[in-house]
């Protein structure tokens, strides 16, 4: 008799098809491996600078900013992604990256952006409109309950060389200061995310959406009165870059707040798991890497709660501060629905899509299901020992571990290649 469930229910991995475009059978493979490893969320970055995949009806130049018409997704491509991703209880949540990383929306309607600064033009009445018909497309092809809206890493600065943005600011009142971009900035998501929830989506956004586009003239700022409380926020940021470790997120009150913030949001995190790093060998420390703490703790039969020590290896905090968080007896922390491993595509296609993810992802996979006193790499090498071998079985690339061999090695590496040659 067996007992088994998972820690969280968020257990992600991000593809991002558009630095490098994955075409739609790479895709399907990684459902099947994702599946293997018991992996629940597919986190699809469609759309970046770089390229425009998604095929839309409602405006359907923006395809022009795909790499070329063989590099697009049409809706028979997404529809099979979706269900194939569904027969596996994988959920797939999209992401279309604005009002940053949009450049190629201007391909095809340059009206709606502000190219010098890679963005959107969060003042334009046609942005609106358009994001309005695109999202609601995107709610159609995609059923899942989320849709990532980004608001990640937009510039201040070339906002502020902007004729046409800093125009709209003058006549609105708006000023040219920190204050005032920030203020803008939040406009925009609050209209983003009005509109995704009339849709009947609840969105998700990366933390800056929560801690940098605040009303205040210097961090940490809190967040803005338009972020939709039901917000999903994810955090990747390390000090001395952020402000909300993942305690700040989720718990009441908020770091630099002398009032108390009346609630925390739903969390994820991807801390330590950027697996388009080539340290493909680094699976011991993406597997120790625990979701709610950046302590380091080890567990033991004197230690049966952890002992646990922490460390601010990436420097002080921006306030002279290391802030160490330790959410693992907190109620706060039903509020963490997980994580996910993110495999950006810079340097990633689908020539290495698969050994640079593994045997990482399955380290990441463990460390979402099992409980966190099970955090011993020596341990957990055997496991991983063989579920490289059964991935190997399935046709799935796994870097090794180190040196060894798997039985019938011979025969499982000739399937892979021959997998690999249809």
């Amino acid at each position: 008799h067996i007992e088994d469930a998972p820690r969280f229910p968020w257990r992600g991995a991000l593809l991002d098809s558009a630095r490098h475009f994955l075409p739609t059978p790479t895709i399907l493979k990684m459902l099947d491996a994702m599946v293997a490893n018991k992996l629940n969320v597919l986190h699809w970055h469609i759309t970046d600078d770089q390229s425009f995949p998604l095929r839309t009806t409602a405006y359907p130049e923006l395809v022009r900013g795909a790499y070329s018409p063989k590099h697009t997704y049409a809706r028979e491509d997404v529809k099979a992604i979706v269900e194939a991703a569904a027969d596996r209880a994988i959920r797939v949540v999209p992401e279309l990256d604005t009002p940053g990383h949009s450049l190629s929306w201007a391909v095809g309607y340059p009206e709606v952006a502000v190219q010098e600064c890679h963005t959107l033009d969060p003042t334009s009445a046609a942005t609106d409109t358009m994001l309005q018909a695109v999202f609601a497309e995107v709610a159609q092809l995609f059923p899942d309950t989320y849709i990532h809206l980004g608001c990640d890493e937009v510039s201040f600065a070339c906002w502020n060389t902007s004729k046409k943005v800093t125009s709209w600011m003058q006549e609105h009142g708006v000023p040219r200061t920190e204050r005032g971009f920030k203020s803008l900035t939040a406009r925009y998501i609050g209209r983003v995310q009005s509109i995704v929830k009339a849709l009947g989506k609840t969105s998700v956004v990366w933390q800056e959406a929560m801690d940098h586009y605040g009303d205040s003239t210097a961090n940490p700022t809190p967040p803005f009165a338009q972020l939709d409380e039901e917000t999903v926020v994810e955090q990747w940021l390390d000090p001395p870059w952020n402000w909300a470790n993942l305690s700040s997120i989720v718990e009441p009150g908020y770091i630099g707040r002398n009032d108390s913030w009346a609630h925390g949001f739903r969390a994820l995190t991807t801390n330590g798991w950027y697996l388009d790093s080539t340290d493909v060998n680094s699976w011991d420390k993406v597997y120790v890497t625990e979701p709610l703490t950046n302590k380091s703790c080890f567990y033991n039969s004197s230690f049966p709660q952890g002992h646990c020590s922490c460390e601010c290896p990436s420097g002080p905090w921006r306030d002279g501060r290391c802030h160490c968080f330790d959410l693992r007896r907190s109620s706060a922390a039903a509020s963490v629905l997980g994580g996910e491993a993110c495999l950006w595509g810079e340097y990633i296609d689908a020539s290495n899509l698969f050994p640079r993810a593994f045997p990482r992802l399955s380290a990441v996979a463990e460390r979402l299901w099992s409980a966190m006193e099970v955090n011993d790499p020596a341990q957990a090498l055997p496991r991983l020992l063989r579920q490289r071998c059964r991935l190997l079985r399935r046709g799935i690339e796994v870097t090794p571990l180190g040196p060894g061999f798997c039985p019938g090695e011979s025969a499982t590496l000739e399937h892979v290649a021959s997998l690999n040659s249809v």
